[in-house]
C-alpha cells in the first residue's frame, strides 16, 4: 500500500495475468487476420488455430473482459476494505489518461483511412461510414450498442463495454453497504450490458 495525501493506493500485481493478456491478444490477432480466409471457405484457420493453441477470437475478447473485471473489482474491493470508500476521482482520472489520448488518435486516424478508402469500400460500409451516428458513438463510447462495425474501427466495440464498465462499477461499489451487495450489484450490471450488447 503507498500512501498518497488521505488515500491509501493499494499495489497489487498478478504475474500471471500479463501471460493470459499476451495470449488472448495473439489469439485476437490472428482471428482478425485469418478469419476472412475461414469465411470464403478456406478451413486452414481453423487447423491452424488448434495446431498452434490460439482461442478462437471472440473467447479472446471475453477473457479480455474477465481479466480486467477481475482485477478493476478486486482493486476497488481493496480500496474500499482498507480506507472504507473509494475515491472515484482518482480512478477516473487514472482511466482518462491511460485510455482517452491513445483512443481518441485512434478514432482520428481511423477516420482519414475511412475517407480514404470510402469510394473501395462496400455499400454496406459506405451507410455505416456515412452515418453521424456511428461517429458520435465513437467519440461517447456507446460504439457497441450502434452496430457500426462494418468499417475499420469496429474494434473499437470492446472497449467501449469497458468504459462503461469503468463508469459504472467504482460508483456501484462505493455506494453499497456489504461488499458482497456490491460484487452481486457489478456482476448484474454486466450480466446485463453483455445481453443487451447482443441482442441489439
Amino acid at each position: 500500500m503507498v500512501p498518497i495525501g488521505d488515500y491509501v493506493v493499494i499495489k497489487t500485481y498478478f504475474p500471471g495475468l500479463n501471460t493470459l493478456r499476451l495470449y488472448a491478444a495473439l489469439s485476437v490477432v490472428v482471428y482478425h487476420f485469418a478469419a476472412p480466409m475461414d469465411w470464403f471457405g478456406d478451413r486452414s484457420y481453423a487447423g491452424y488455430r488448434i495446431n498452434y493453441g490460439f482461442m478462437w477470437g471472440p473467447h479472446a475478447v471475453s477473457l479480455f473482459f474477465v481479466l480486467s473485471g477481475f482485477l478493476i473489482i478486486y482493486l476497488l474491493l481493496k480500496e474500499k476494505e482498507n480506507t472504507g470508500t473509494i475515491s472515484t476521482r482518482r480512478f477516473y482520472l487514472r482511466r482518462v489518461f491511460r485510455i482517452l489520448p491513445l483512443y481518441y488518435l485512434t478514432v482520428i486516424v481511423g477516420a482519414l483511412l475511412v475517407a480514404i478508402m470510402y469510394p473501395l469500400m462496400p455499400p454496406d460500409a459506405q451507410r455505416v461510414a456515412a452515418s453521424p451516428g456511428v461517429w458520435i458513438s465513437l467519440i461517447l463510447f456507446y460504439f457497441n450498442f450502434t452496430g457500426g462495425r462494418g468499417i475499420p474501427l469496429g474494434h473499437l466495440w470492446s472497449l467501449n463495454v469497458e468504459e462503461q464498465f469503468y463508469l459504472l462499477c467504482p460508483q456501484l461499489i462505493k455506494w453499497a453497504k456489504h461488499i458482497p451487495r456490491a460484487l452481486i450489484a457489478v456482476i448484474v450490471f454486466k450480466v446485463g450490458l453483455q445481453i443487451a450488447l447482443f441482442m441489439l
